[in-house]
């Protein structure tokens, strides 16, 4: 009879310790999903970050082309304004 009450007790506490582990597994599942969630999440704002960025960038080298654009007219302009001081003169 105490053989079979300590068996009982131990089938309880392995059901118990088996139970525990199971919650400690569903918890570290949750923490997981919500670190991988959090993950995907900031993913998604350095891709469109990294967009933004390219865009940008873009926009720069338009600038940049225009810039260069209006030097070359600018330094046209300056050797049609000598021509025509020279001319005057």
């Amino acid at each position: 009879m105490f053989s079979k009450e300590l068996q009982i007790l131990d089938q309880n506490t392995a059901k118990y310790m088996i139970d525990e582990l199971r919650e400690q597994l569903d918890a570290t599942k949750n923490e997981l999903k919500s670190a991988q969630l959090e993950l995907d999440t900031l993913n998604t704002i350095l891709v469109n970050q990294e967009k933004a960025l390219a865009d940008k960038e873009q926009i720069l080298a338009n600038q940049d082309k225009a810039i260069a654009e209006k030097k070359k007219i600018i330094a046209q302009l300056q050797s049609e304004l000598e021509v025509y001081k020279n001319q005057k003169q």
